[in-house]
């Protein structure tokens, strides 16, 4: 099992508090997951001093900047997308993990609970709250795979049905016209 968050390491993107929360979740739970953190930013320094001091320097992997590719491989080898952001509108990370069939734990900020419903396509919690973190990353950590699975189909079709490109642009074109 593998979380990933994908975003810039910096106060406002919160993998300060992923990282309580992962290490709290990693306590409470017998089950092996791992996070990778994909990003790089002004954080990166306390990001590493926290992983090591909370002792969960082997279930954290840190890859710094990575392309559009390498973005794609790291959230298809993940089980989920995780948002610990504390100031945020729709981020494009979780439209792309939904698009790949991935369900997401988000907070309850801006537009994500249009995308990210509690129980059908992931876990919502309020942001800046690491128990609620760690308790939603607990439960995505005890889903049984088929649960895992038909949640990352309902984010497939929810992202499709209410973001889908063509969609998009028809209705652009529309006002355009009018």
């Amino acid at each position: 099992m593998r979380f990933v968050c994908v975003g810039r390491l910096s106060k406002e993107k919160g993998q300060l508090l992923l990282i309580e929360a992962m290490a709290k979740a990693v306590r409470l739970s017998s089950k092996p997951f791992d996070l990778v953190l994909v990003g790089d930013g002004p954080q990166r320094l306390d990001v590493q001093a926290l992983v090591q001091r909370l002792g969960v320097a082997d279930r954290v992997r840190i890859t710094g900047w990575l392309d559009a590719q390498g973005v794609r491989a790291e959230m298809s080898a993940a089980t989920a997308l995780v948002v610990p952001s504390l100031s945020e509108g729709l981020p494009v990370a979780i439209m792309e993990a939904m698009a790949s069939r991935r369900p997401v734990i988000a907070p309850y900020l801006a537009g994500i609970p249009e995308l990210v419903c509690a129980g059908d396509t992931g876990w919502l919690f309020p942001a800046s709250d690491v128990d609620a973190l760690a308790d939603a990353m607990l439960a995505c950590v005890e889903a049984p795979a088929n649960t895992l699975a038909a949640m990352g189909d309902s984010a497939f079709e929810r992202v499709w049905r209410m973001h889908h490109v063509d969609v998009e642009a028809g209705k652009l074109k529309t006002l355009m016209a009018g």
